[in-house]
């Protein structure tokens, strides 16, 4: 964006209003100028002032100007304002699929000491999530980029810990059913993960004994699941969204009955 542009939409972040104030200006000029106007970081930075107080500004233009176009660390400065549970929030929408609905997805975060709605509106205050005109949620790519790295690097160090699995294909390394789309799973790759809230198992086929092993298992995408289900024991009795799109399920699927 050019300056003026970038101004606007500064202002209206920071403000709430598009009017000329001379010594915030002169920051939000340098800011503007040192992230090369880009209107993520122009928009973050804006509502992250918004939160601060006037003697906080020149702090913070400093932190900016340090930092340059380097968007992790802008973007991890506004991620320290988070409390926890808004921080979980968001690493949860940045591995949830695109424009999921907003109201669906809130049945995630119920469990939290926060409404689920209070999360999202202070995400969205901060510019770090978007709601869409039929109640999507909507996040830049950077920013959903930035949400999966921070949850990387947490479970890399802390393995056991982890809450989500965004992509299969990056969390092992299984060969695919010959002839098919589909990856081979055994109840024992997930036996040391008893924290998973949120699954992808999209064209996977699992098998095993799977008794205790979802014990926080709330959103399970399963999309081109396998008609034959082998895996026993798949209990996931906290359970609040299944998606089975896209799969040939029918009355007797083995996925339907308790245990077998």
């Amino acid at each position: 964006m050019n300056n003026d542009q970038a101004l606007e939409l500064f202002r209206k972040h920071a403000l709430r209003k598009n009017l000329p104030i001379p010594d915030f200006d002169e920051i939000a000029i340098g800011i503007i100028n040192s992230v090369n106007g880009i209107p993520l970081l122009v928009e973050v930075i804006g509502s992250l002032l918004s939160r601060k107080v006037v003697e906080e500004w020149t702090a913070l233009k400093e932190l900016i100007l340090q930092s340059g176009p380097h968007i992790e660390m802008i973007l991890m400065a506004s991620y320290k304002e988070l409390t926890k549970e808004q921080g979980e929030i968001l690493l949860d929408i940045a591995c949830l699929p695109a424009d999921v609905d907003c109201q669906i997805a809130s049945f995630m975060w119920h469990d939290l000491n926060i409404a689920p709605s209070d999360g999202v509106d202070a995400l969205h205050a901060m510019s770090l999530v978007k709601i869409g005109n039929d109640n999507e949620l909507v996040m830049h790519r950077l920013l959903r980029e930035f949400g999966q790295q921070i949850i990387r690097k947490e479970e890399g160090l802390y393995p056991g810990t982890r809450g989500r699995l965004c992509n299969l294909d990056l969390a092992w390394r299984t060969k695919k059913m010959e002839g098919t789309d589909h990856l081979n799973f055994d109840a024992r790759d997930f036996k040391s993960m008893p924290n998973i809230r949120f699954l992808i198992l999209d064209c996977a086929k699992v098998v095993g004994d799977f008794a205790d092993v979802f014990p926080n298992l709330k959103w399970l995408q399963w999309r081109g699941c396998t008609r034959d289900f082998a895996a026993t024991n798949f209990h996931v009795e906290k359970l609040v969204i299944l998606d089975l799109s896209w799969s040939k399920v029918t009355e007797d699927w083995g996925g339907w009955r308790k245990s077998r």
